[in-house]
């Protein structure tokens, strides 16, 4: 397991100390964009016009990288809004369309190529029905590539994924 300090968005002071939020990064997402943040920042790797590394599509509804789930996401509520802490709600079936119920759910996101997590703390923090669960918390608070990213562990299975978002004005 490796740790990340997000010591530039999710930082607190304690009187004059300042502290980090640790994230402990159980399903390896944070040392990739870390990789290749400094593999773009060294010009190893071309941005498309999207602003996305070659390959990372956009897709929000897609298989889990195993093939344990399919996973969907979409905002609470449509448009999702700009610098403001909103809901996203995360749909994940069995590749046959079953609902997944009870899933122990790990949440990783921000800006890969920034090297920094959400400026808030999102969660899942509900089960609504079946199968789609709340995560809380998420705020867009630059224009850019954004990940929202999850590690999913149920009936023995562990797998993740992740979605890019490009959050334009």
């Amino acid at each position: 397991m490796r740790l990340w300090l997000l010591a530039a968005l999710a930082a607190f002071s304690v009187g004059s100390e300042v502290l980090a939020q640790v994230v402990l990064d159980e399903f390896d997402f944070i040392e990739e964009w870390q990789i290749l943040s400094e593999e773009v920042r060294l010009g190893e790797v071309e941005l498309t016009d999207r602003g996305l590394p070659p390959g990372h599509d956009t897709e929000i509804d897609k298989p889990t990288e195993k093939g344990h789930f399919k996973v969907s996401v979409s905002p609470r509520r449509e448009p999702a809004p700009f610098n403001k802490i909103h809901t996203w709600l995360v749909r994940i079936e069995t590749p046959e369309g079953q609902p997944v119920s009870g899933a122990d759910l790990k949440f990783y996101g921000g800006m890969p190529l920034h090297n920094h997590g959400f400026p808030t703390d999102p969660k899942f923090t509900s089960e609504i029905k079946p199968g789609v669960y709340a995560l809380d918390g998420i705020k867009f608070s630059m224009t850019g590539w954004w990940t929202l990213a999850m590690g999913i562990t149920t009936d023995g299975k562990r797998d993740r994924v992740s979605f890019n978002l490009i959050v334009e004005p």
